[in-house]
């Protein structure tokens, strides 16, 4: 999963359909397992073999403490050069 300014892409089994809309609730094992809720639009869906799909949601609503740590993510991936492993 990698975690963008403007929205998330992950990969998963579960597919969905572009412009739905979707909640994401996401677990941050680097920041002591902190919990992001986002509300976001699906903008894109791609084919990843073995029955999964990446997923490509665009950020709708989030709330001010959950973008403060949106933002701790980028930082932390942006000082080690690499993607913080989130789980859904």
């Amino acid at each position: 999963m990698s975690i963008h300014p403007c929205g998330v892409l992950f990969r998963c089994s579960e597919h969905f359909e572009i412009s739905s809309l979707i909640e994401i609730e996401v677990s941050v094992p680097d920041l002591q397992n902190e919990k992001l809720k986002i509300l976001g639009r699906v903008v894109r869906i791609e084919e990843a073999g073995e029955g999964h799909v990446d997923v490509g949601v665009r950020f709708l609503e989030m709330d001010q403490k959950d973008r403060t740590k949106s933002y701790r993510i980028l930082f932390e991936q942006k000082k080690y050069g690499r993607f913080s492993s989130l789980a859904k």
